[in-house]
C-alpha cells in the first residue's frame, strides 16, 4: 500500500519593478517624436527571474505635482491656488504667515 500527501498549491508570487532612464525628452509628444525609455523587470519572490514571460504593457502620461518630503512650501508641477489670511487689524491689509517665507 502506498500513501501520499496532498499539499496546497499556491500560485507563485512575483514583483514587477520599472525604471525610467533619463532622456533629453521630458514629455511624451508623438508629433515632435519625443519619447521616454523605460525598463521593466519581473522577479519571483523566491528569487528567480520570470524569463520569457508573456506581458502586457500599458503606458499613460498624466499631469501631476510633486512636493519634496518635509517641504510643503515647494510644489513642482501644475500651480496650486495661493491662499492668504486677512489681518485682524480691521484694515484691508493682507498678512501672510511667516512660516511660508522661511
Amino acid at each position: 500500500m502506498h500513501s501520499f500527501k496532498v499539499q496546497e498549491f499556491r500560485k507563485p508570487e512575483y514583483e514587477v519593478s520599472s525604471m525610467i532612464r533619463p532622456t533629453i525628452a521630458r514629455y511624451c509628444h508623438p508629433i515632435a517624436d519625443e519619447y521616454v525609455i523605460a525598463t521593466c523587470q519581473g522577479k519571483l519572490f523566491a528569487g528567480g527571474y520570470l524569463n520569457d514571460a508573456n506581458v502586457q504593457w500599458t503606458v499613460q502620461a498624466e499631469t501631476t505635482t510633486f512636493t519634496p518630503p518635509k517641504r510643503s512650501d515647494y510644489i513642482f508641477g501644475r500651480a496650486q491656488p495661493f491662499f492668504c489670511w486677512f489681518g485682524n487689524n480691521n484694515q484691508t491689509e493682507i498678512s501672510y504667515p511667516e512660516k511660508y517665507f522661511q
